[in-house]
Order: structure tokens, then sequence, then C-alpha cells
């Protein structure tokens, strides 16, 4: 095994899969996992129930506890899709804060509530089940629909 934990070769294997439409969920304790704190911006730790998100071999999304970091802002579509690959290995997830904002005030309030995310008064939550639409997103939807 190498310092970080990983067999040598899954590294490679890691940054070499896929192509840039491809996000991979890495559970952090997983060992094939070589970021953790390791990775400059990431800040996730290899702790059960936190997830990075690679793509191309980056890790482009990840979650600690109920802290969503980005290295990057991502655009919408983009952050769409890797919180959707994260899904597949958290089918119930509580976000407080993305990148340091409260989640119910973040910008991607409105990609969340398109995924199926609700507000649970002080955080975003995707539990399968219905609930309340983030007042922000609700706002931002009737806004571009015409309705006031």
């Amino acid at each position: 095994m190498t310092a970080c934990g990983s067999y040598p070769g899954q590294l490679a294997a890691i940054r070499s899969k896929g192509d840039d439409n491809d996000f991979t969920p890495i559970v952090a304790t997983d060992p094939a996992n070589p970021y953790g704190v390791l990775l400059p911006g990431c800040g996730v730790t290899r702790e059960p129930g936190n997830v990075i998100v690679m793509r191309a071999g980056r890790v482009v999304l990840g979650l600690a506890g109920r802290v969503l970091v980005m290295p990057e802002r991502l655009p919408d579509d983009t952050f769409a899709a890797a919180l959707a690959a994260l899904m597949r290995v958290r089918p119930k997830i509580a976000i407080d804060t993305i990148d340091g904002v409260a989640a119910l005030e973040s910008d991607y309030v409105g990609p969340l509530a398109a995924l199926r995310f609700h507000s649970d008064g002080r955080a975003l939550v995707y539990d399968g089940l219905p609930g309340p639409m983030p007042a922000r997103a609700a706002a931002s939807s009737r806004i571009e629909h015409g309705a006031k």
C-alpha cells in the first residue's frame, strides 16, 4: 500500500477513469480514496458517511457530515450531475451549508430543489419523501413563470 492508503495503481486508475462527463462517487473511508484532508480545498476527512465525487480524476464535490464543499465553483448543470452521483451512495442527505453559506441561502437552491431536495426549516433535505420547496427556489420559480 502507498502512504495514502491505496494500492499501487489505484490512484492512476481513479484519475484516468471516465471522461469529463463521468462522475464517480467514492465513500471517504474507501481505501481507494487517496484524498481526505490531503486535497487542498476539499476538507473531507476519512470518516463514515463522508463522500467525495470525482470527475476526470479530480474531486469536484464533497460531503462532510452535513456540509457540502467544492474545490471550485461549479455551473448549475455540473453541480446537479455531481450531486446526483453522490446521491447514488447516500440516498438520504441533509445539507446545512454549501461552501460556508447556509444551504437555504445558497445559489444552488434551485438545482437542489430540481433534484427534489426540500426544506426542513434549517437545511435542505433529500429523503425520497415530498416536502416543502425551499422558499428561495419557490420564489425563483414564480418569477420564471411570470407569477408574483
